[in-house]
């Protein structure tokens, strides 16, 4: 890993590690490949074969966002309960200025921190085996039905429904003063955010940053989050966008009713939210808009051009699928359309049939997915299908389609996918950070725990 500071050897991490745990005798610092590239790594093994990892601030922009990770970390430690390992804090070593002359001075005021080391390692989410998907599903629901009340006594950030919305407004009004996203987005963004249906969710608690790199896989199981750092009250469709978004299409089906089913079994009751993929997949192209924004903000020219190019691609993308979706809705009404006829045909005939509409045969929140697109076009070839009805010669014969009649009765027909891919498409307060303890001297703050390693470990 590259980094801003060359002053971090092995042998200057290795003594201000023994200075904040004056217990272990460090004797192999090893430095971490890949990760979070705001932060330095290296991972630390003592005499009394406890294994560590120490992490540096990448840079002074970083030194707020490591002390608040930090801080964030023990409250989801000692007060989630989550069924996942999450960072456990065995050390920290404040470097201030009065240590400018010392060799661990970096250039600035800094605190470093020392965990457990983390079990698991990471895997990159279009990699994932449909087992890694569902149990990544179960992952979010369970952070998702954590009590409020940590997140509120905390005093972290918390967003209804309505600000979330506003904070969009926000971005896309900056986004749109770039002149570097395309028109067309920008448009079909803000009517997406004008959209009331689409916003009425409840908030919960959400990581608020969930991506590969923080979920760690033993096998098909999550073993180890981390990346806390914006742990939130806010959209849960903000945790989806993270992974969803890369996923195989049938993984994606398979991510969604492994959460949803996982929210019933843990609160029981649950109001189905049929507007989560959509803000899943709109979360997911603003992120870009993101990265376009600050780059325009610390004037990386050829990164913004870069990040515009790829706005670029995603409109041809986006205005793609739109036409797929609007093909597939054709098609899928003049299956109705037919299977109707059909229906009234032998209705007229006498001919006893139990041949039922298909809107019987789905749940009503199913219904709600496709009903209100399905019904606007349905009203306008309601009447002509009528009339072919009446068109035809009395002793004349209508050919009945039974492949169309049994496949819209069977539920393989186009509707059945179209309803498919629809339903799966900074203050705290007990722990509260200041940055005034920066100014404190080098002191050791805890020290390793045997008895906690152990228990962890079982």
């Amino acid at each position: 890993m590259s980094y801003e500071n060359e002053k971090l050897n092995p042998y200057i991490v290795a003594t201000l590690a023994s200075i904040a745990l004056p217990k272990e005798e460090i004797d192999q610092v090893v430095e971490l490949q890949g990760g979070d590239e705001s932060y330095i790594g290296f991972e630390l093994k003592s005499k009394k074969n406890h294994e560590m990892v120490i992490y540096f601030p990448n840079g002074e922009d970083n030194v707020t966002k490591l002390a608040v990770e930090s801080s964030i970390a023990t409250i989801v430690h000692e007060e989630m309960n989550l069924k996942f390992r999450t960072p456990e804090n065995v050390g920290l070593i404040d470097i201030t200025e009065d240590q400018s002359e010392t060799p661990f001075w970096l250039g600035f005021p800094y605190r470093a921190v020392i965990n457990k080391k983390p079990t698991g390692e990471p895997v990159q989410p279009r990699f994932y085996s449909e087992e890694q998907v569902r149990a990544c599903a179960r992952m979010m629901a369970e952070i998702h039905e954590s009590q409020q009340s940590i997140v509120e006594s905390a005093g972290l950030p918390q967003f209804s429904n309505q600000q979330c919305r506003e904070a969009i407004v926000k971005t896309l009004d900056q986004a749109a003063a770039t002149g570097k996203v395309p028109s067309g987005l920008i448009s079909r963004w803000e009517d997406f955010v004008n959209d009331d249906s689409v916003w009425d969710f409840d908030s919960r608690v959400i990581h608020g940053d969930i991506r590969g790199q923080y979920i760690n896989f033993e096998g098909n199981d999550i073993v180890y989050i981390s990346g806390w750092h914006s742990l939130k009250i806010g959209d849960p469709a903000l945790d989806l966008a993270g992974i969803t978004p890369v996923l195989t299409t049938e993984n994606d089906e398979a991510f969604y009713h492994e959460y949803r089913n996982a929210l019933v079994k843990k609160s029981r009751v649950f109001e189905p939210d049929s507007n989560l993929e959509k803000r899943a997949t709109f979360y997911g192209q603003l992120e870009l808009v993101e990265l376009l924004i600050e780059a325009e903000v610390e004037e990386e020219t050829e990164t913004a051009a870069k990040i515009a190019q790829e706005l670029h691609k995603l409109e041809v993308k986006v205005n793609l699928s739109e036409a797929l979706e609007q093909s597939e809705l054709e098609q899928t009404l003049q299956e109705r359309k037919q299977a109707k006829i059909e229906q009234l045909r032998l209705q007229q005939d006498g001919t006893p049939t139990e041949i039922l509409d298909r809107e019987e045969l789905l749940s009503s929140a199913e219904i709600n997915v496709v009903k209100q697109d399905l019904e606007e076009a349905e009203d306008e070839n309601i009447e002509s299908t009528e009339e072919e009805i009446e068109l035809q010669e009395e002793d004349k014969p209508l050919k009945i389609n039974t492949s169309t009649r049994n496949k819209f009765i069977s539920g393989s027909g186009t509707l059945s996918n179209l309803v498919a891919k629809r339903m799966n498409p900074n203050n705290t307060g007990a722990h509260k950070i200041d940055l005034a303890d920066f100014t404190t001297n080098i002191d050791p703050v805890s020290e390793f725990n045997e008895e906690d390693s152990e228990s962890s470990s079982e």
